[in-house]
């Protein structure tokens, strides 16, 4: 973010650093592997590269909902379901 303002870059740390940001990248984690995939089996499906599904992983680049939901798809699961999971609504 070099033309961000030091709030902007603040928040968007904090963010990707929170505690509820980091279950619900740990539920997708814990899908993909009992779907026996790995990072490397979803680059066609996200359309990134295994270093970049390595970075949404490692929390280093936050997750947008067109990448959840591309995400959700390439280990075969429902985006509500993890959604009402990650909720506590499952």
């Amino acid at each position: 973010m070099p033309n961000a303002t030091r709030r902007e870059r603040q928040v968007g740390a904090r963010d990707i650093s929170d505690r509820d940001y980091r279950r619900l990248i740990e539920l997708l984690i814990a899908r993909r592997r009992a779907a026996g995939l790995t990072q490397n089996d979803l680059t066609y499906g996200l359309k990134k590269n295994q270093a970049g599904i390595s970075k949404l992983e490692r929390c280093q680049r936050r997750l947008d909902v067109i990448d959840l939901v591309r995400y959700c798809d390439a280990i075969g699961a429902d985006p509500l379901d993890i959604m009402r999971e990650w909720l506590g609504r499952g």
